[in-house]
């Protein structure tokens, strides 16, 4: 029996893509300013934070975009036993 995703874990799985494309333009701007400057610049310690905080939220979300989420729905059904 396949479960559906809620809408929570849909919406999961869009901000976590999100996410690591964040982290794709963030690499891509450490690597620029790398490039012009050195890595003890503040901005370019910002980039490499960042990179690591969109990489990190971008996997958590993908993780519960895959997790199996039991629905605690309280309406009762009835079950035809036949």
């Amino acid at each position: 029996m396949k479960k559906t995703k809620s809408i929570f874990q849909k919406l999961s799985f869009v901000v976590g893509i999100t996410s690591f494309l964040l982290a794709i333009v963030c690499a891509i701007g450490l690597y620029l300013k790398v490039e012009t400057h050195s890595i003890n610049d503040p901005i370019a310690v910002a980039f490499l934070a960042s990179t690591f905080f969109f990489i990190c939220v971008g996997g958590v979300l993908m993780f519960i975009t895959n997790a199996n989420i039991p629905n605690f729905d309280m309406r009762i059904e009835s079950r035809n036993k036949g």
